[in-house]
């Protein structure tokens, strides 16, 4: 807190005090009670002077802050003890003599003038500041208000009637992304969330385009489905993460680029990819970068480390951070950027590892994720439900696989050496949203609940799949 908003506060605070000891003065003349004081400051006293006709003594003390207003026999005691300031009961002077709605008036009139002090000052701001709204933003309009209704757009400028000049129009960036939002038919549908349905979901998501100016919904063909596009994968997944924490089930596909002609040529969205890794490392890195139309504009050491930046399509940076990390041993550190949109760079490799899918719904066990491990990473710990259809992990090869993690071990009076070897489970992987959201292929979701996440292929049938994969 500075010296200068002390100083000003304790002057405003003299002030306010001086006005409401002059309304106690100006009401007790307006209604004929004699005052015998009345001082502008406290403490000792510099000027003073007195009236005659009206028999008040005026005074200016040192410290000008305040004051105080005094009638004749207002510190006047009752019984013997007789101060300074007591005078006779039948003086024409004496306070406590005069008609007490007169009294009454004197002790309301300071306060009252506060009031009228306050309002004074009000009406001199709002004539002196009201009127220069120049240059003024509003950040937002409520719903069915007037602007609202008047059919206010963001970017609009209000002008002046005489003299209408408009500020530059808002930009708002236009979406790169775009992703298949579905409600929940899985087998665990209803478990966790609240809102499940789809005239839940088209709701919520008709409300988000309120306040959510880069995102677009349009509704499928098919029901219950809704293409929602913005400005990247963050973006999508913040909105299914503030979704899921609402108590809504929903289903996400893969992401996919918005392509744009320009000029009659196909382009792609093109981001600033800037990876930071050991040296050790850089290599790998900048292979894997490269396989994905990735040019690299800049490399700088800094220690043992090495800052990359590359220029590299949108499509390729999707699947790419957990490559990335699993070449790099978990050390790099990567982020990216919209840039610009660039013609199409071809073809680029996506994930090449298939998927692991659970043969049957039930409860996942130890003992058949160890007898699986040779064959991939998986996704899920024992004792978690499993549906058939659920991708439980990733295959070694590239194709998809698919497992029975619910066989549990068979109880019986024989034993055998070697066949009860304690069983040691490599950690699951465990993916946040935004890298699941990467790491799906075009035929599996992503499964959001308010408790769970979980990946699965489109089709949940095994036989089914197959007659559609040879479609």
């Amino acid at each position: 807190m500075s010296i200068l908003f002390i100083l000003i506060a304790i002057l405003m605070l003299g002030i306010l005090i001086m006005v409401h000891e002059y309304g106690h003065f100006i009401s007790a003349r307006m209604c004929g009670i004699p005052v015998k004081e009345f001082s502008i400051g406290f403490g000792p006293k510099l000027v003073s002077w007195k009236s005659k006709k009206h028999d008040t003594e005026f005074k200016i003390s040192a410290i000008p802050l305040g004051g105080y207003c005094m009638y004749y026999g207002e510190l006047a005691s009752d019984g013997d003890n007789k101060s300074e300031d007591s005078i006779s009961p039948d003086d024409p002077r004496y306070y406590y003599g005069h008609n007490v709605w007169k009294r009454i008036f004197t002790v309301i009139s300071g306060p009252l003038m506060n009031l009228i002090f306050a309002f004074v000052v009000a009406i001199i701001f709002m004539f002196a500041y009201g009127s220069k709204i120049e240059g003024l933003k509003v950040e937002n309009i409520q719903s069915g208000s007037p602007a609202e209704i008047a059919g206010f757009e963001i970017g609009d400028t209000i002008c002046d009637f005489e003299n209408p000049e408009a500020l530059p129009p808002i930009a708002i960036d236009e979406p790169t992304m775009s992703m298949l939002f579905a409600i929940n038919d899985s087998p665990f549908f209803g478990r966790d969330g609240k809102f499940v349905t789809s005239r839940h979901i088209h709701d919520r998501l008709m409300k988000e385009l309120d306040k959510n100016l880069a995102l677009r919904v349009r509704k499928s063909e098919e029901d219950g489905k809704w293409v929602v596009s913005g400005r990247g994968v963050l973006h999508l997944s913040v909105l299914i993460e503030t979704m899921r924490r609402e108590g809504y089930e929903l289903q996400v596909g893969q992401p996919q680029v918005i392509f744009k002609e320009i000029d009659g040529v196909k382009c792609e969205p093109i981001e600033e990819l800037t990876v930071n890794v050991p040296e050790e490392y850089s290599s790998k890195i900048i292979d894997m970068v490269t396989r994905r139309k990735g040019e690299m504009v800049k490399m700088e050491s800094a220690g043992e480390r090495v800052n990359l930046e590359f220029n590299m399509p949108s499509r390729g940076i999707i699947g790419l951070r957990t490559n990335v990390l699993t070449a790099s041993a978990g050390e790099a550190i990567m982020a990216h950027r919209f840039k610009e949109y660039q013609p199409h760079k071809g073809e680029i490799e996506r994930r090449t590892n298939g998927s692991m899918i659970a043969m049957e719904t039930g409860t996942a066990f130890a003992y058949a994720i160890d007898k699986l491990q040779d064959r991939g990473k998986f996704f899920i710990f024992p004792q978690e439900d499993v549906y058939a259809g659920q991708v439980v992990g990733e295959h070694s090869h590239d194709n998809d696989l698919v497992i029975n993690v619910t066989k549990s071990k068979k109880l019986t009076n024989m034993r055998a050496s070697g066949s009860d070897d304690k069983v040691r489970l490599i950690p699951p992987v465990q993916f946040s949203l935004e890298e699941a959201l990467e790491y799906i292929k075009e035929d599996e979701y992503v499964e959001v609940t308010p408790k769970a996440m979980r990946m699965r292929k489109v089709i949940l049938d095994e036989t089914e799949r197959k007659r559609a994969n040879k479609n």
